[in-house]
């Protein structure tokens, strides 16, 4: 019996464990689900300043990123 109740209790640590790791993951993915939207609008900008020379200017970023 007590070595269900250990059990039982390293089954429940491990849940909030997962859990917490799950809200840590799910923070970090808005995070950079928001810099990758910062990236794509600061791209479409460039490449509308850039014009005829889009293709070198696609490299730069990539070089930079």
């Amino acid at each position: 019996n007590e070595q269900c109740q250990q059990l039982q209790r390293s089954q429940n640590e491990q849940a909030d464990m997962s859990k917490e790791q799950v809200s840590r993951l799910e923070a970090r993915l808005q995070e950079l689900e928001c810099k990758l939207r910062g990236k794509e609008e600061l791209i479409s900008t460039l490449q509308a300043a850039a014009g005829p020379s889009r293709s070198q200017t696609l490299a730069h970023i990539n070089k930079m990123t």
